[in-house]
């Protein structure tokens, strides 16, 4: 808890990310991250793969960017520095451990970015409260990219828009525009000159006590129009470490947009 409390004071965060509550979730995922490390490392594995067989058959590799990639351990980093001439990673916020990570690599390159479209509108409103209108999600570097790769945040986009327009009774169907946050993101990936990936949990399995079989099954996306080209169970809170509280997992995703 300290650490944690050391890491809120001393990460670099623009003021929106502070105050729409992205940095404290940052820091909070990182610690769980490392808390974790044995039960993620098959999805971490995962992940790694699915990025890396997306490079395979490029036409060239001069610049991959990574969307939600603040939190690196999920990034396959090293063959990346590899593979591509320029690795940009993209996130409203970059932990110390990332920070610190890429220094090294001149290479690297972090870009801080509303992936949402809508958070800096939000903490910076004029005093109306009509829920805003969504702007790009993606920086101008993913335009031209050899690949560019949304990483573990399609069901994240919604949710800290959503709570804070909540908190504060804004005017509008928030879940309709919640909804719209989502597609827009799998829009623009789809309409990127390049090709692109999507990494992403798709549903939400809670299993009762002392079950390893059964479980309770919940969408975490409001709509996906396929399915997933592989796929993979994330125990992000398992019972054997998380003692007291029922043993809960994702089901993540893959799905790789070709042009």
């Amino acid at each position: 808890m300290i650490q944690e409390v050391i890491a809120y004071m001393t990460t670099p965060a623009s003021a929106w990310a502070r105050d729409l509550g992205f940095l404290a979730e940052s820091i909070s995922i990182d610690a769980r991250w490392n808390r974790y490390s044995d039960a993620y490392r098959p999805h971490q594995r995962n992940c790694h793969e699915a990025i890396l067989n997306a490079t395979e058959n490029l036409p060239q590799r001069q610049r991959i960017v990574l969307l939600g990639a603040g939190i690196i351990y999920d990034v396959p980093l090293a063959d990346l520095i590899e593979r591509f001439a320029e690795v940009i990673l993209v996130d409203c916020i970059f932990s110390k451990t990332t920070r610190k990570l890429v220094r090294e690599f001149p290479s690297v390159k972090l870009v801080e970015f509303d992936l949402s479209g809508v958070c800096e509108h939000l903490a910076t409103h004029d005093g109306k409260k009509n829920l805003p209108e969504l702007k790009s999600g993606f920086p101008d570097v993913a335009l031209e990219a050899d690949l560019v790769v949304s990483l573990n945040i399609l069901s994240q986009l919604p949710l800290m828009p959503e709570k804070f327009a909540r908190k504060r009774k804004w005017d509008g169907n928030i879940a309709k525009w919640g909804e719209q946050i989502e597609c827009a993101h799998i829009i623009g990936l789809q309409e990127l000159p390049g090709p692109s990936l999507l990494i992403t949990d798709f549903a939400h399995l809670t299993y009762p006590e002392r079950s390893h079989n059964s479980y309770v099954e919940e969408s975490t996306l409001y709509s996906i129009t396929s399915d997933p080209e592989t796929e993979w169970i994330w125990d992000y809170r398992p019972e054997s470490v998380e003692s007291g509280k029922a043993r809960c997992a994702l089901k993540v995703g893959v799905w790789m947009f070709r042009k």
